[in-house]
């Protein structure tokens, strides 16, 4: 299913090498966690056309980062914000928050040196207020109206 809705980002200007580099990145590693066994929903998102997508809103609201030095991926899902964050900005601390297991997406995990919390029921934020300089929630935008605040894939 394709991506729709996405946002327009200024980087247009923003050396394509770089935009390519993001997007062999998630490529290869959508691969290397398939390669551990099916995954209907990373499948999904391994497609190119939603990967251009995904890194082109990455490089729109990257530019909102400049300052932060901590991150909070909101419904971050197996984390391709995180990935692209830690390989544009890897003196960047990056938390993650979603109603996935821990154990799940290693591979992304592993890329994003992210420090993944998993969420309660309550979907209750587990961090003290203004413990982030930002939050990046690109996964909560597309799926919070359709989910009562859930993230969509991670249901079960």
């Amino acid at each position: 299913m394709p991506v729709t809705g996405v946002l327009p980002y200024e980087g247009a200007g923003e050396a394509s090498s770089t935009q390519a580099g993001h997007r062999a990145l998630l490529a290869r590693l959508y691969e290397e966690e398939l390669a551990a066994g099916p995954n209907e929903y990373l499948e999904q998102h391994s497609q190119p056309g939603w990967i251009d997508s995904h890194v082109r809103m990455f490089n729109w609201y990257l530019p909102y980062l400049h300052h932060a030095s901590t991150v909070l991926d909101w419904g971050c899902q197996h984390g391709p914000d995180a990935v692209l964050l830690h390989a544009a900005r890897p003196e960047v601390g990056v938390h993650g928050v979603d109603f996935c297991a821990p154990g799940e997406y290693p591979t992304f995990r592993a890329a994003s040196a992210m420090r993944y919390r998993p969420l309660e029921a309550s979907g209750d934020l587990p961090f003290e207020r203004e413990q982030f300089d930002a939050v990046a929630p690109p996964g909560c935008w597309s799926t919070a109206p359709r989910t009562g605040g859930r993230s969509a894939s991670c249901t079960a």
